[in-house]
């Protein structure tokens, strides 16, 4: 189908608007554009209703080029923007409100904004399983964003063991964080990655948290603490894959590329602050269920003292019109709920608190839930989390993985960059 110029999409009523929509920024990626935009043009989607939006900002390459040469043997409809952002604006968060706004602009008043990465690999059922954790209740989706085995395994050996490590640390705070302060909503298993590559929203929870927050990094966990701030039910499901850029080279300043070749170059950074320690992450997440119990039941004048805040101070904070605002403030404002990095060295230390611990919460739940079950259903093994690695959509990310620029088209217009 042909590229449609987004200018040419203004009028566009509520009845031609699609139930879903992603928005992808676009700088620089005449390497990568095809892979992805294939993998979005060819998503598995029972409604077959979606439309795919490219805003290319600041491209000098032949990324255009590409996209005009791979139009005719495209799907879905493609709207796309070639445009200039002035310095000061010319950075990730804007580029992707941008795209993310277009997208919104074109979707149907229920239904779904998505966004993902120029260069990012996602899973065939990706925008299906969105669709039906939507279904189920969400208001906004952040999938679970693993890096590229391929890119990751051109790494520094250091590089590869630092990552791995803070990942298991990672899905086990993930899973210590459900065992203290379950949610109805984001119930395990689940995580606690928050990337560009894979965010989606409800058009409704989209508009009401104020859309994507134009910072210069860092957008995409800005926008999950925008939409946590309205009380908007926020999904971290495992089983909405994508894979991330792991390149060491990369475009956005702050970036995770960016991220990848500081860790490469100087081993002694610290850890990301949300690898928190281990008795500071247990006393979030109780401290976090009790004053939700409480919510919006005046706050215990003891609050004051645990949390360290002036009384005054806690009251304004606790008027909030809802309690994910409250909790924000709290977070921000008590001294004792202030994140602080660890070292590697540190995180080793940790782990060996948090597995053990991690370990005997499960068995305490398990037996909780086995007391609770009806005579009958004794006996009936209690069903285990089957990693969807090994799922269809897994496998079809992976043989894109494996080879990601073998189908690219030749443009005869595209300036080639090195």
């Amino acid at each position: 189908m042909p590229l449609i110029e987004l200018a040419k999409a203004a009028g566009q009523t509520d009845q031609s608007r699609y139930s879903a929509v992603i928005g992808v920024p676009v700088h620089n990626e005449e390497c990568y554009i095809a892979r992805s935009l294939r993998l979005l043009d060819r998503q598995i989607d029972p409604t077959d209703d979606f439309a795919i939006v490219l805003l290319l900002n600041n491209c000098t390459d032949g990324t255009l080029a590409v996209l005009h040469a791979l139009a005719s043997s495209l799907r879905r409809d493609v709207y796309f923007s070639d445009i200039a952002l002035p310095k000061s604006l010319a950075h990730a968060g804007m580029a992707r409100k941008l795209a993310m706004d277009a997208a919104a602009q074109l979707t149907a008043p229920h239904g779904i904004v998505l966004t993902t990465d120029a260069d990012a690999i996602v899973a065939e059922d990706w925008l299906a399983m969105t669709r039906l954790h939507i279904a189920n209740g969400a208001d906004a989706v952040s999938g679970f964003v693993r890096h590229n085995p391929a890119e990751k395994a051109e790494w520094p050996d250091a590089l590869k063991d630092r990552t791995d490590l803070e990942c298991h640390y990672e899905d086990l705070l993930a899973e210590l964080y459900a065992l203290l302060d379950p949610r109805p909503h984001d119930p395990w298993p689940n995580h606690t990655i928050t990337l560009g590559a894979s965010l989606a929203a409800t058009l409704e929870a989209y508009r009401t948290c104020g859309g994507i927050p134009p910072v210069p990094c860092g957008e995409d966990r800005a926008f999950i603490a925008a939409l946590e701030r309205i009380d908007a039910r926020v999904r971290f499901p495992r089983d909405v894959e994508a894979f991330t850029s792991s390149r060491l080279s990369g475009h956005a300043d702050g970036g995770m590329a960016a991220t990848l070749r500081a860790r490469a170059g100087d081993p002694s950074l610290p850890c990301d602050p949300l690898l928190e320690p281990v008795a500071m992450a247990c006393k979030r997440a109780e401290w976090r269920r009790s004053l939700r119990a409480i919510w919006p039941a005046p706050l215990p004048a003891g609050w004051s003292q645990t949390l360290k805040i002036i009384p005054t101070r806690l009251k304004d904070l606790w008027a909030a019109p809802g309690f994910g605002q409250a909790w924000q403030g709290i977070e921000a404002a008590s001294p004792e709920l202030e994140r602080r990095c660890l070292t590697l060295d540190q995180l080793r230390g940790e782990l060996q608190c948090l597995e053990p611990l991690v370990a005997r919460l499960r068995l305490q739940q398990a037996g909780r839930q086995e007391a609770a079950r009806p005579a009958a259903q004794t006996a009936r093994p209690s069903p285990g989390y089957v990693d969807r690695a090994a799922s269809v959509a897994a496998k079809a990310a992976a043989s894109a993985i494996a080879s990601p620029l073998a189908d690219a088209p030749v443009a005869s217009a595209a300036t080639t960059t090195p």
